[in-house]
C-alpha cells in the first residue's frame, strides 16, 4: 500500500514539473520515479536505451517517427529511416563515440510522449542518483554536478504527427504543427462534446500533448539540450529547431523554377503561357479549411502571381485569373488520394474528358508532389500529349544525359522563344495541323519527394523537376550544433543557423535549401551523394 502510495505521489509530481520548478527539486523527482514510471509505461514501441558514456561531447538521443512497411518505390526519397544512419554519421564524425548516440523509433505520438518520458527520468535519475538532499537554502555541490552532467546530453526529437492522405505524399520532412485543444477532455472544454470518438481521440491527444512538453521541460530546466526537426510542439521551445520542407517552401520552389524555364519575363500577353495548379488536399468535410494546401498556394502565387496579373499567363481552366489571390486556393484543390482522381481533374482542366481530338494547350503543370505528378503523365499519356521537356531545346537528348551522368557538365537548357502573338487556325501562316502539333506538346511539369519510380521520368525529360530536402548537409548541421551545444557553446553563430519564430519565440533555426533536381544535375544532386543509384535512376 505504501509502495502505492509513492507511485501515485511521484506521477503527480511529474505532472507539477509544466510548472516552472526549481532546477533541485527537477533532479530530485527525476530520481525518485525512475522506479514508479518505469511501471507506467508500456512496452508496445521500441524501447529508449540511455546510454551513460564517458565521451568528452556527451551522448545524443534521437527520437524519431518510425516508417510504415513500404515495399513499392511510389513513396518519396526522403524517410525518417534514412535520416537515422546519416545523422548518426555525421555525430560520429564531429567526435561523439558510437555508442553515445541512440536512435529511437515510435509508431505513434502516445508511444513517442512516453518513450522521450521515460529517457529524461532514466537520464536525469542517473545524472543525480549520487546527490545528497540538500538544504533548502543552498544547492549541493552533487546536485550542481549533475546539472553539469545532464548539460552533456541532448536529445533530439522529431514529433510524430498524423496527417492525411493528401499531406503524406509529400513525404517525411514536410512540417506540420504539432498541436492539441488544451481543453480536450476536460469538463466543460471543447473536446467534451460532440461525436464521443472524436472527442477521444481529442482527449489523448491533449494527453500525449501535455506529457510530452512536461518531459521536455523538464529536461530542459534540468541542463539538458534539446533539439526539434521540421514539426514545431504547441507549448515548448526547444534550444534549436530544425526547420524541414514547409508547404510555402515546396510550393514557391516549383513556381520559381516554372517561371525560370518557361521564361515568363520575356512572355507577350497576346501570346501567354498555359498553367495549371494541381493543388492536393485534404476530402472536404464540416471544415473545409487545409492549412498545408492553403500555405502551398500562398508559396506558389507569391511567385505566379504577377505574371498572371500581367495577363502573361492563363489556365485552360479558368482557375487562375485576374482575379485570383492567396486566397483563392481551393480554385485549384482538389482531392488526390487515389490516381484515378488526378486523371480524371487534369482531364477535365483541360476539356478533354471525352478524349477529344484536339488538344487544350498546356505549357506547364504544377503538380506539388511526384504522386500527383506521376498521375497527370499518366493521363497526358492517354491523351496523346507527345514529346517531353527535352524537346523545348532539340539539343537535349538521351545520350546527353547520359555523357552528364559520365561526368561531363551539367545540361542547360532554355526555350525556344514563342511568336509575339498565339497561333490560331485562322491565321495564314498556322495551318490546323500546326496549331494542333502546337497544342499537343508535352507540358513542363514540376513535382516534389523524389520517388524513386518517378526519377526515370526525370531523366526522360516528361518531368522536368522534383525537389527533396539535402538530407546529409541537415544531418551535418545537426550534428555541428549538438558539438557545440555539448561545449556549452551556443548554436546561433553557426553560419547555417538564423533566429526565426517558432510558436511566437525567436530562437536559433537550421535550415537549408531544398534540392531542386533535374535530368541536367540529376548526378550531382543525386548519384553522386548516393542518395539513388545509376540503375535506380534508369540508366
Amino acid at each position: 500500500m505504501r509502495r502505492k502510495t509513492v507511485q501515485k505521489k511521484i506521477v503527480r509530481t511529474l505532472a507539477a514539473a509544466r510548472c516552472r520548478m526549481s532546477r533541485l527539486v527537477a533532479f530530485l523527482v527525476a530520481a525518485g520515479m525512475m522506479a514508479g514510471l518505469g511501471a507506467c509505461s508500456p512496452s508496445n514501441g521500441t524501447t529508449t536505451q540511455v546510454t551513460h558514456t564517458s565521451s568528452p561531447l556527451g551522448s545524443v538521443a534521437v527520437f524519431l517517427p518510425s516508417d510504415g512497411l513500404t515495399v513499392s518505390q511510389h513513396t518519396p526519397l526522403n524517410k525518417w529511416t534514412k535520416l537515422a544512419p546519416e545523422l548518426t554519421k555525421s555525430l560520429e564524425d564531429r567526435g561523439f563515440s558510437r555508442d553515445a548516440v541512440t536512435v529511437t523509433t515510435s509508431d505513434s505520438f502516445d508511444r513517442q510522449s512516453r518513450d522521450i518520458q521515460d529517457y529524461v527520468v532514466n537520464t536525469l535519475s542517473a545524472t543525480g542518483s549520487s546527490a545528497k538532499k540538500p538544504s533548502a537554502s543552498k544547492p549541493s555541490a552533487s546536485s550542481q554536478s549533475a546539472r553539469q552532467d545532464a548539460s552533456n546530453a541532448t536529445l533530439i526529437v522529431a514529433p510524430v504527427v498524423q496527417t492525411e492522405n493528401a499531406d503524406t505524399q509529400y513525404g517525411d520532412y514536410a512540417s506540420h504543427s504539432v498541436a492539441w485543444d488544451a481543453d480536450s477532455g476536460k469538463s466543460g472544454g471543447s473536446g467534451s462534446s460532440g461525436k464521443s470518438g472524436d472527442a477521444d481521440a481529442a482527449a489523448a491527444l491533449r494527453q500525449s500533448g501535455d506529457r510530452l512538453v512536461s518531459a521536455l521541460k523538464l529536461a530542459r530546466e534540468s541542463g539538458v539540450h534539446v533539439m526539434v526537426l521540421s514539426n514545431p510542439i504547441q507549448g515548448f521551445t526547444p534550444d534549436v529547431f530544425v526547420q524541414m520542407s514547409t508547404a510555402e517552401q515546396i510550393g514557391s520552389i516549383q513556381a520559381r523554377l516554372l517561371v525560370n524555364k518557361l521564361q515568363l519575363d520575356k512572355v507577350s500577353r497576346d501570346n501567354p503561357k498555359s498553367v495549371e495548379v494541381l493543388l492536393p488536399r485534404t476530402a472536404a468535410g464540416d471544415d473545409d479549411q487545409d492549412d498545408f494546401a492553403a500555405e502551398a498556394f500562398s508559396g506558389i502565387w507569391k511567385v505566379l502571381g504577377p505574371y498572371v496579373a500581367a495577363g502573361k499567363v492563363v489556365s485552360p481552366s479558368g482557375s487562375l485569373n485576374a482575379e485570383t489571390t492567396a486566397k483563392d486556393w481551393q480554385d485549384s484543390a482538389f482531392v488526390a488520394s487515389k490516381p484515378q482522381q488526378v486523371k480524371d481533374e487534369l482531364a477535365g482542366r483541360l476539356g478533354m474528358e471525352q478524349r477529344k481530338t484536339s488538344h487544350t494547350r498546356i505549357d506547364g503543370i504544377i503538380a506539388m508532389n511526384d504522386f500527383v505528378a506521376s498521375g497527370a503523365m499518366d493521363e497526358l499519356d492517354t491523351l496523346q500529349y507527345a514529346g517531353s521537356a527535352a524537346d523545348v531545346n532539340p539539343s537535349i537528348t538521351i545520350s546527353g544525359v547520359l555523357n552528364n551522368m559520365a561526368g561531363k557538365k551539367d545540361l542547360l537548357r532554355s526555350p525556344v522563344p514563342d511568336p509575339a502573338k498565339r497561333p490560331t487556325p485562322s491565321d495564314e501562316s498556322d495551318t490546323p495541323q500546326s496549331v494542333e502539333k502546337t497544342n499537343s506538346r508535352w507540358p513542363i511539369i514540376t513535382g516534389y519527394g523524389a520517388y524513386l519510380d518517378t526519377i526515370p521520368q526525370v531523366v526522360n525529360g516528361k518531368l522536368w523537376m522534383t525537389a527533396l530536402e539535402d538530407r546529409q548537409t541537415l544531418a551535418a548541421d545537426v550534428a555541428q550544433a549538438c558539438e557545440r551545444l555539448s561545449h556549452g557553446q551556443s548554436a546561433d553563430k553557426l553560419p547555417f543557423v538564423k533566429a526565426t519564430d517558432v510558436n511566437g519565440v525567436k530562437i536559433p533555426t537550421i535550415q537549408e535549401q531544398l534540392l531542386a533536381v533535374s535530368a541536367s544535375n540529376l548526378k550531382k544532386t543525386l548519384i553522386d551523394p548516393g542518395y539513388i543509384t545509376l540503375a535506380e535512376a534508369g540508366l
